[in-house]
């Protein structure tokens, strides 16, 4: 069974009993194949079923009315609510409804609690908070609509990497911790931080999520504790006063922000998911958890213990949101200080000048021992793989190219500058020719590379980097090429625009995208990489804007109506 099947299933089970009527509210139901563009009536379909299109044969999935929104896609299930992909036809923008199940909607007050949580949470407007839209009830049913965000959360991520880049993992909580300290200012507290609930939007930015789920759960709940402990989904997040006494403050927040921070970095929580209250408590004083840096030295000592101070059974004990802002942005600054274009920047004068000339002696010395004459012995000339990787890349032949990136990256001999370059080329080729496993085939590239001796803060590696972490957001890469060479951020903004078309991104993001690598690629059209894609702009730019094209053509740039909206020809 598929993922989309398996949703389909939890879908119906959720709204089967009502389709007559809503179909009759709506009227037909009609929807517009993605690929043929044939105008199709499947008001008759069960919802969110998956059917093949009887003029081309592509797969869709069935959507469904819910209120005045387009239910497109079954897209999470937790305890208490189903989250959809849906359609705000109002706006014509893409949302997520979450949507209170018939059992949980029948508690005494708990819908009515959790439709005011949600208009409380409507009010925090902080970048790092999933912002509600709007709320209401349909069918005795309490939703919320909020923002969609496309990356999942950090849980899913997890299940994936296991542990996560450090200063990543900083940057999305220092985010995180901010937009907590936003809402605790406005008097509002979350109750349930933990990975499934931070959320990655299409930039691959860190946003809290649940805010009113959390807290009508939080307010419905009885304060003796085998009628809180009965509802707890996550108990190895809970707080130790929650444990003890039913109920917490802010701080409670701050102590599953510290679970958080050392699950996201060593791939496991210090406390194990156990319902029994007692044995829940003990774990907690006891503190019988391996530091942070013992399971992850890369870490660091100062890291580790403000994680550690996070964690402190005394809730008074514990820093407040502006000592953890402060502590992980100094953590991080301090990381990035010590990476190596940073060292070069932080080297004394009179000791570069002194290494250059050394440098200079070292060359000329070179160049002499090679003019001296030697016995001449015919050779064959060497191919030059990379320049034909490039020849191929030029012309169109994408699949040819990758092929003579990868050689040159797989043969040890030549110089670790071009290794990179190889390297970097097979990288963009994996995300231009729709690779399957694109992000996979970079993580393997950027490990060999760094495994070869190549620099970990070289552009080349960040690239790398970037392709392979989906999750990572284009401001990230943009800040770490400030600076670089033209020909990096030709390479850069390239990547940016592949991952886009890769991922399917809306067609604006993508024309925009474009629109940036077409400008970068303008300051230098003939230096290296520059005269490999400057001559396909015109072509690439048809495609994405106009949806025409020519063969050959890399199949990132061929028209897809699901990806640019464009028809294919």
């Amino acid at each position: 069974m598929t993922e989309n099947q398996a949703n389909s299933e939890n879908g119906n089970s959720a709204f089967s009993a009502e389709d007559e009527k809503v179909t009759e509210e709506h009227g037909l139901l009609k929807v517009s194949c993605h690929s043929c563009l044939q105008k199709l009536d499947v008001s008759s379909l069960v919802p969110f079923s998956l059917f093949a299109c009887p003029a081309c044969g592509a797969e869709i999935i069935v959507p469904k009315w819910f209120d005045s929104y387009l239910l497109e896609e079954h897209w999470g299930c937790g305890g208490m609510a189903d989250v959809y992909r849906a359609l705000d036809p109002t706006l014509d923008r893409e949302v997520a409804i979450k949507i209170l199940k018939t059992d949980t909607s029948s508690m005494e007050h708990f819908g009515e609690i959790f439709l005011n949580e949600g208009r409380i949470a409507a009010n925090i407007n902080h970048p790092a908070v999933v912002p509600i839209y709007s709320c209401g009830e349909f069918d005795q049913r309490p939703y919320l609509v909020m923002q969609f965000m496309e990356h999942g959360n950090l849980e899913q991520i997890l299940r994936n990497r296991k542990e996560l880049p450090v200063d990543l993992v900083l940057r999305w909580m220092i985010d995180i911790a901010s937009g907590l300290n936003s809402a605790f200012k406005m008097g509002i507290i979350h109750h349930d931080i933990k990975p499934a609930n931070i959320l990655l939007d299409s930039d691959g930015n860190a946003k809290i999520g649940d805010f009113g789920l959390s807290n009508a759960l939080y307010d419905i709940r009885s304060e003796k504790l085998a009628n809180v402990t009965r509802f707890w989904g996550s108990p190895e997040y809970v707080s130790p006063e929650k444990i003890a006494e039913g109920h917490e403050d802010y701080h409670g927040d701050i102590y599953s922000l510290g679970i958080t921070i050392y699950e996201l970095l060593t791939g496991k929580c210090p406390f194990e998911k156990k319902h029994d209250s007692q044995e829940m408590l003990d774990e907690r004083i006891s503190r019988s958890f391996s530091p942070l840096s013992e399971l992850r030295p890369e870490v660091g000592v100062e890291l580790s213990s403000l994680v550690g101070a996070m964690l402190a059974f005394d809730y008074e004990g514990r820093p407040d949101y502006s000592q953890i802002i402060a502590g992980l942005k100094t953590i991080l600054k301090a990381r990035v200080a010590v990476s190596p274009k940073n060292r070069w920047q932080k080297i004394p004068l009179p000791v570069k000048i002194a290494t250059v000339v050394f440098a200079v002696m070292l060359v000329v010395a070179l160049g002499l021992l090679l003019l001296m004459p030697h016995e001449q012995k015919e050779k064959t000339p060497p191919v030059n793989h990379l320049l034909k990787a490039e020849a191929f890349f030029s012309e169109g032949k994408s699949r040819e190219g990758n092929a003579a990136a990868t050689l040159v990256f797989e043969d040890l001999t030549p110089g670790f500058e071009r290794r990179n370059d190889a390297a970097l080329l097979a990288a963009l080729g994996a995300y231009l020719n729709l690779d399957e496993h694109a992000a996979e085939t970079c993580a393997v590239l950027h490990k060999r590379l760094l495994a070869a001796g190549s620099s970990s803060g070289s552009p080349a590696e960040q690239i790398i980097s970037y392709l392979e972490q989906t999750q990572v957001s284009d401001n990230f890469l943009l800040e770490n090429m400030s600076g670089q060479p033209v020909e990096y951020r030709q390479l850069a903004a390239l990547a940016m625009l592949l991952r886009k078309l890769y991922l399917k991104d809306p067609h604006e993001n993508i024309a925009q995208s474009f629109e940036s690598w077409e400008k970068v690629m303008k300051e230098a059209p003939q230096s290296w990489p520059g005269r490999i894609w400057i001559e396909r702009l015109p072509l690439y730019r048809q495609s994405i804007f106009a949806g025409k094209t020519t063969s050959p053509l890399e199949p990132a740039f061929a028209p897809r109506q699901n990806n640019l909206g464009i028809e294919t020809k």
